[in-house]
This record gives structure tokens, sequence and C-alpha cells, in this order.
């Protein structure tokens, strides 16, 4: 009898044990599974916030390039007219005969300076911050990365330009136009008549070899210009058609 309650007694403590260590092991995976949908309810919602500030960083870029597109249009046109302008004077320079006020007109577009500088605020705080990597198509982080290399040139080509510019063109009309008088044609305000200028007002700035040299040099780099101006406006667009594509999946 004794032998039947000490084996009677053993398997009940197993058959407790046995089920202690299925609810243990229930609980377990209970935590487990609760940690693990924890977690990626979690990730979902950093990824979603991600997704927001990716949203909100790409549509930012894009009203940049918008604007970088209006102002190189106006850059194109203004490079385009005051070559035309240089051409003329250097035809003067040659005989052909221009009116005081193409003369003057076109004096002054040579002077006149202009300079295309990238609306680009966004893409610096992406990089600056190290959030580049929220940009998740590859295709508009490269093209981006191509617009930078773009607006380095950009940088170098007016370095090399304003001094040029300020050595062989600006200096000579200095000393040699009245610009005083030049002021309210540019702006349309007079006419070179009104204000008394006259055609011989300009022989000796036309006869200056320093200005010849720096209008020919000024048409070379116009059109080095114009082509970087270009090729901006084409990856500006190709980087807003990408920006609306990925947009329109959202």
């Amino acid at each position: 009898m004794s032998l039947f309650l000490r084996s009677l007694r053993a398997r009940l403590l197993q058959s407790g044990a046995r089920r202690y260590l299925l609810y243990a092991l229930g609980e377990i995976v209970l935590i487990v599974l609760g940690i693990l949908l924890a977690l990626q309810i979690n990730n979902a919602n950093v990824a979603r916030g991600e997704r927001q500030r990716e949203t909100k960083y790409l549509r930012s870029i894009r009203l940049d390039l918008q604007k970088d597109l209006d102002s190189l249009r106006y850059q194109v046109e203004y490079r385009e007219r005051r070559m035309a302008a240089t051409r003329r004077l250097l035809a003067a320079m040659g005989g052909e005969s221009l009116s005081v006020q193409e003369l003057a007109e076109s004096v002054v577009l040579t002077l006149y300076e202009e300079r295309f500088t990238p609306s680009n605020v966004t893409v610096k705080d992406l990089i600056g911050s190290g959030n580049m990597n929220l940009i998740t198509a590859a295709a508009i982080k490269e093209a981006l990365f191509d617009l930078e290399l773009l607006y380095q040139t950009n940088h170098s080509y007016i370095d090399h330009e304003t001094f040029e510019y300020r050595e062989f063109v600006a200096r000579s009309i200095y000393v040699h136009a009245d610009l005083e008088r030049l002021k309210p044609v540019f702006l349309g305000e007079k006419t070179a008549a009104d204000v008394g200028l006259a055609v011989d007002d300009f022989t000796e700035l036309l006869r200056d070899a320093t200005y010849k040299n720096g209008c020919v040099v000024a048409i070379w780099t116009s059109e080095e210009f114009v082509g970087l101006y270009r090729t901006l406006q084409q990856t500006s667009q190709r980087v807003i058609d990408l920006i609306d594509a990925e947009l329109a999946k959202r």
C-alpha cells in the first residue's frame, strides 16, 4: 500500500511539473510574441515617420528646383543678349557703323553682371545633417549629387569670369565711358540722345585693346555658361520628373 501511494504521488508531481512547464513555456511564448509585435509596430511607426520626412524633403527639393528653372531660363536669355551686344561692339571695333543708342546699350550690357545662385538649401540640409539616406530612390539621390557637381562648376566659372570682367572689361569702361549718363539709358528712362551722348563718346573705349580682348573673352565665357545652364535645366527637370513619379506612388 505504501509503495502504491508513493508511486501515485510521484505521478501527480510529474504531471503537475509538466503542466507548470507547459504554462511557463506558454507565458514565455506570449512575452516573446508581444515583444516582436511591439518591435514591429515601432518599426512601422519609425518607417512611416521617415517616409513622411522624405516626402516633405522631396516636395521642398522640387520647389527649389522649380525656382532654379525660372532663374536659369532668365540667365540663358541674359547671356544670349549679352553675347549679341558684345558681338555688335566687336563689329563696331572692326569698322561697322552703330547708332549711339546701340553703342550705349551694348556697352552697359558688357558692364552689367548676372549670377546664377542655386536654391539648394534643402539638399545642403540633407547632406549636412546626414539625412541623405532618407531619400530612398537611388535615381533621385544620384541626380541630386549630379546637380551638386554642376553647382560647383558654376561657382568655379563665376570666380574665373569675375577676375576677367574686372581686369579687362569694367576697368576700361570706368576709364573711357560716362556711367552717369549711361545709367538712365540702361534703365530705359532716357535715350542716349536725351542724355547728350554721341558716337564720338565711345571712340576711345572702342580703341582700347584691353576692352576688345575683354569682350572676346566675355563671349567665350558666356558660351560656356549657356552650355552649363542648359545642362542644369535638363538635370533639374529630370529630378523634378523623378520626384513627381515617386510622390505619385504615395
